[in-house]
């Protein structure tokens, strides 16, 4: 993979996605499947993990939370440019 940190995750996740399904993990409990990506994840992305800031209702133990926890941290944000208004001074 290159060192791009968004196509990384992009392709890094739909590898996870079709791992889940083979190793028939995707039917497990949310606990085994985050336990089971953090064990193959690798050392910067656990980093990554036990830096994430859960809010309410959010859970580190529930695959969808953590997964999108992972796409805010992998990819930017977007930055929507505005036209400076102009004013008429007189």
């Amino acid at each position: 993979m290159d060192d791009n940190l968004v196509s990384n995750w992009k392709q890094w996740k739909k590898v996870w996605q079709r791992y889940e399904i083979v190793t028939e993990i995707c039917k497990e409990e949310d606990l085994v499947r985050v336990s089971t990506l953090l064990s193959v994840i690798g050392e910067e992305a656990i980093k990554a993990f036990d830096m994430f800031a859960w809010g309410e209702g959010q859970s580190k133990n529930k695959i969808t939370d953590v997964l999108a926890k992972f796409d805010e941290y992998c990819e930017p944000c977007t930055q929507v440019l505005y036209e400076p208004c102009r004013f008429n001074i007189w």
